[in-house]
C-alpha cells in the first residue's frame, strides 16, 4: 500500500447526513481529551448487578464522571456529532475492567483498532504503508488484581472506580480507537450475554453535524 492513501470506515463521510442543532450535552469530545469505560457493579455487595461507568479525560484528569449503573434504555451515557462536511470521527477509549472475571468489549454500528503504546504491532496512527490494520468486532478485557482483601471479602471480586483510581485495584486497560460514521442511537456492552443481559451495557447516540 505503499504510496495509497487509507480508505474505507477512517475516512468515511455520510452523504445521507443532514445539518441540525445539537442537543443539549451533545458535542464532540476537545482535542485531547478521551473516554473510560469502566466495567463493573453498580453495587459492589450484589453479584447481579452488572453495569458500566464512564469519564471523559482530559490527559489524567477527569473531568466528568458518571458512576457504574445497569443499562436503562431512557438513558443516553454518550452523544457525539460527525466531523465537519458529516466526516468521520475517531474517538479513543479506554476501557478497564473492575472484575476478577472476564468481560469482553462489543460496540454496535462500526468496529475498532487496539492502539497500544507498549506494543509497535498496534499503532497509534494510520500508516499508510501499513494499512488499517486488524478492525475488532470485540475485545476481551484482562482481569483486575486487587491489591486489599476487601474486594474478594465484601465486594463479591469487583474492585469500584476510586478503588482503580487509588491503586488498590490494578487492572490495565484495553486502549482503542474508533471510528464513528454512522448516524443512529445504538449501544456498546459486555458481550458475554450473562453480562449484557444483566444490565452491563450503555447506550451511545451519532448524530450529524451543525456545520
Amino acid at each position: 500500500m505503499t504510496g495509497q492513501q487509507i480508505a474505507g470506515v477512517f475516512v468515511a463521510r455520510n452523504a445521507l447526513a443532514s445539518k441540525t442543532e445539537l442537543a443539549h450535552g451533545c458535542s464532540p469530545l476537545p482535542p485531547g481529551h478521551h473516554r473510560r469505560i469502566f466495567f463493573g457493579l453498580a453495587d459492589t455487595s450484589d453479584p447481579e448487578s452488572f453495569g458500566l461507568g464512564y469519564e471523559e479525560v482530559d490527559g489524567d484528569n477527569v473531568v466528568a464522571q458518571i458512576p457504574i449503573k445497569s443499562f436503562d434504555p431512557n438513558d443516553t451515557t454518550i452523544c457525539l456529532p460527525l466531523g465537519p462536511e458529516q466526516s468521520i470521527v475517531h474517538e479513543t477509549w479506554e476501557l478497564v475492567n473492575l472484575a476478577t472475571e472476564l468481560h469482553n468489549f462489543h460496540i454496535h454500528q462500526t468496529k475498532f483498532r487496539i492502539v497500544q503504546k507498549s506494543d509497535p504491532r498496534f499503532s497509534e496512527k494510520l500508516q499508510s504503508d501499513v494499512g488499517a490494520g486488524i478492525m475488532e468486532d470485540n475485545v476481551p478485557l484482562p482481569v483486575a488484581t486487587p491489591q486489599i482483601p476487601e474486594v474478594a471479602q465484601n465486594q463479591n471480586g469487583y474492585c469500584t472506580m476510586d478503588q482503580w483510581h487509588i491503586h488498590q485495584c490494578e487492572s490495565v486497560p484495553i486502549v482503542v480507537d474508533i471510528p464513528f460514521s454512522q448516524l443512529g442511537t445504538f449501544v456498546f456492552h459486555c458481550h458475554i450475554l450473562e453480562h449484557e443481559d444483566g444490565g452491563m451495557m450503555a447506550r451511545i447516540q451519532v448524530v450529524a453535524a451543525p456545520q
